[in-house]
């Protein structure tokens, strides 16, 4: 119940599927983008004469990954995605270990109640007892007794009322980890708990290769390892090819004539020289 409905559990659920979104869209990165145009164009001038353009056309672009810019955010992508899968795990991994120990210290407490109820029932006759005794005129009981038993079983129902507004409390937690409203939690007792699991003494170090979050915080790592790659790959020129055609004219019933076609081409390279320390500053974070 609390893997289903526990709100931690459903915000990584809802971060896996924008990391895997992620992960999608930079494996695209090595395609080209293509765009396509209408236009029209309206010009008056003052002698009167107007002029209309209409444009039909597609632009393509693609940038050569020649310094493995591309590649590196591919892979920092895909390491996203997994630590954000081994984080979902550490989130589930918590909140059944929270839920667990959350439940057994409700069945402590409850066991307290009933030993703490016991003894309220035990000192009020108790009071009964010594009171009698007073009355009988026993040479060794005196008020000062009387007070002190009283005194006691005062102290033994303060114990009991905290005991069972802490039984609220832990309930209301239990309650929010299972994500619904506060309410009484249906239980057994602590004396019919088992516990079956096989405690070994000593664990080998290369378990902790199987930790979620050991294995987040080296994805995290490896991520933070090729966007680094990536922010360096910024400072060196990108080789770039667009290219771009369509029909164009100024007679709407002839766009689509041959005289109308157009295409160009443009190549080149880009050094980024000043943008205001941008690049250096993505390198050094």
């Amino acid at each position: 119940e609390g893997l289903t409905n526990n709100y931690d559990v459903q915000i990584a659920l809802e971060s896996l599927k924008a990391a895997e979104a992620s992960m999608k869209q930079s494996k695209a990165g090595n395609l080209p983008t293509l765009t396509g145009n209408a236009k029209w164009l309206h010009q008056e001038f003052n002698d009167s004469n107007n002029f209309n353009q209409y444009e039909f056309s597609g632009a393509l672009s693609w940038e050569a990954d020649i310094w493995g810019k591309i590649r590196s955010n591919k892979r920092a992508a895909v390491a996203s995605y997994l630590q954000t899968v081994a984080a979902q795990q550490a989130i589930q991994t918590q909140i059944v270990a929270s839920i667990a120990s959350t439940y057994y210290q409700l069945l402590a407490l409850d066991a307290q109640v009933e030993v703490v109820e016991k003894t309220l029932i035990n000192r009020t006759e108790s009071i009964e007892t010594i009171k009698a005794l007073k009355n009988a005129g026993t040479v060794s009981v005196t008020e000062v007794s009387v007070k002190q038993t009283e005194a006691q079983n005062n102290a033994t129902e303060i114990i009991l009322k905290d005991l069972k507004y802490n039984v609220k409390v832990v309930e209301n937690t239990l309650s929010i980890l299972l994500g619904k409203t506060p309410s009484a939690i249906d239980r057994s007792t602590f004396e019919t708990q088992e516990i079956t699991a096989a405690i070994d003494v000593g664990v080998p170090a290369l378990l902790l290769s199987n930790r979620p979050d050991v294995i987040s915080a080296e994805l995290n790592f490896r991520r933070n390892f090729e966007l680094t790659n990536v922010a360096k790959s910024n400072f060196y020129p990108s080789l770039y090819v667009n290219a771009s055609g369509g029909f164009q004219n100024v007679e709407l019933e002839d766009w689509f004539n041959t005289k109308s076609l157009f295409a160009s081409m443009l190549t080149g390279l880009t050094q980024p020289i000043f943008n205001q320390r941008k690049i250096k500053t993505n390198y050094e974070i």
